[in-house]
């Protein structure tokens, strides 16, 4: 009887809680290596979502395809957040619950700056 209220202790609360939400991050940087290597922005993505999986994309077509493969799901959301340089915009989107969101938002000279309000809408959007 014992065993069986430990065993309900550790896995009740389990099955309660919210399922984990998986990000993915991808930048799209067109102009690829050419690009100057002083830059620090994968860190700063990596620093703000660290479970997060961090892709490189220098052309539309890969991150099309991309935006379209969603890993399998168990019950939770989905999140991809898309920086795009040369747009200067970070698209958040997902899917889960029966419903999907999305939305843009501009970035000035350092996206750091709006990644806090990217992680706020996340969290909004999948505590619907």
């Amino acid at each position: 009887m014992a065993t069986a209220a430990v065993v309900a202790l550790l896995i009740v609360p389990a099955l309660l809680a919210p399922p984990k939400i998986q990000i993915q991050v991808a930048m799209l940087d067109l102009a690829g290596p050419t690009r100057s290597a002083d830059t620090n922005e994968l860190g700063i993505f990596q620093d703000k979502w660290r479970e997060a999986t961090v892709t490189n994309v220098s052309t539309l077509n890969d991150l099309k395809s991309w935006e379209q493969a969603w890993p399998a799901t168990q019950g939770g959301y989905q999140v991809k957040v898309i920086y795009d340089r040369a747009a200067a915009d970070i698209r958040g989107g997902g899917k889960g619950r029966g419903r999907q969101f999305t939305t843009r938002f501009p970035v000035g000279a350092d996206p750091g700056e709006i990644l806090d309000q990217v992680q706020v809408y996340i969290k909004r959007e999948t505590s619907k």
